[in-house]
Order: C-alpha cells, then structure tokens, then sequence
C-alpha cells in the first residue's frame, strides 16, 4: 500500500459497515481444461463400425441426417412418406443398421462432451469502478481488461472445439483432426 493512501485505507477498513464499500463476490471457476479435453482427440477421430454401413450415406452426410431423421416416420408404414414409392421390411433393416448402436453411443459421447465443454464457458460479471477506493481504480481497470481478454482467448478455444464436435456429431464417419493438438 503506498504511504499515501495508508490513511485512507486504515479509515476505510475500521469504518461502520453502512460507510463501507459494498463487498465485491469472488469467482470460483474449478473446471480445468485439460481434464475435459483429454479424450477429445479419439472421440473426434473415432468411427463407428462399418459392418453395416450404406457407403451412399457415409459420403453424403447431408442425406443420411435427412434418411436418419425420417427413419422413425416410417416406422410403421410400407411406403416413403417423401416420394410415396414402396418401403421394404429390408431396406428399413439396412437403414436401422447403417444407424447402428455403435453410432448412437458415438453420439451420446459427443454430446456429452458438447455438454461438458459448454459448461466450461465463463462468463465475467464487471466491478464497477465506484465499488473500489480510488487508490484502485486504475488497477482495477487494467486488471479487468487482462481478464476479459484471457476470458475472450478461453471461451474461443471452447467454441472452436465445440465447433469441431458439432461438426463430428454431423459426419460420424468422419475423422476431424484438430489443429491445436
């Protein structure tokens, strides 16, 4: 504390509460990059069995979100709700198939992982320059303007990666590879 300002401070520490500034909360962020992001590199590069597969719906993701999205309208039904032509008990099995259970637990798992990363997002809540002595105010600004450009590079490197899974979760075939690893 300089000289200077000691008095000011030792009278603002041993004044009534009703003189006293307004108590500033403090951020306790705990989750830590790393340990969420540990398993992103096999979960981006990761695909789900072929066995099954329709080669046209791995090449053309927009198709097979449509054909996946529509396989529970055809459920029950003999005929294309799209262009009415006939629907075999054997190519809805090969659809089913193609949208296996090795997909769908590929999916939960970037989901979940979307899930986890979004929750990693920080959000800063500004101390107005009046809540601290002017002695700090300067300080203050400096030191908030350093936090909200770490905040800003932490929330981008979060967004890029859910960027990437969004983009695996549409193209579970394919193998994304991220830059920053």
């Amino acid at each position: 504390i300089p000289a200077e300002n000691l008095n000011e401070f030792t009278d603002a520490a041993t004044a009534v509460e009703t003189d006293k500034l307004p108590k500033i909360s403090s951020v306790n962020h705990s989750w830590q990059v790393d340990a969420h992001l540990q398993d992103l590199g096999d979960l981006l590069s990761q695909k789900p069995e072929m066995s099954n597969t329709i080669q046209y719906l791995v090449d053309h993701v927009d198709a097979a979100n449509w054909v996946k999205a529509g396989i529970p309208l055809h459920e029950h039904s003999d005929k294309c709700e799209f262009c009415n032509s006939p629907l075999s008990a054997s190519r809805m099995a090969d659809l089913k198939g193609h949208f296996s259970e090795d997909m769908a637990l590929l999916e939960r798992g970037i989901k979940k992982k979307i899930k986890d990363v979004s929750a990693g997002m920080i959000k800063m809540s500004e101390i107005h320059p009046k809540d601290v002595y002017p002695a700090l105010r300067n300080a203050l600004s400096t030191s908030q303007q350093n936090l909200k450009n770490e905040i800003q590079a932490h929330n981008e490197k979060l967004t890029t990666i859910i960027g990437l899974l969004e983009r695996k979760l549409s193209a579970p075939f394919e193998s994304i590879t991220p830059l920053f690893f």
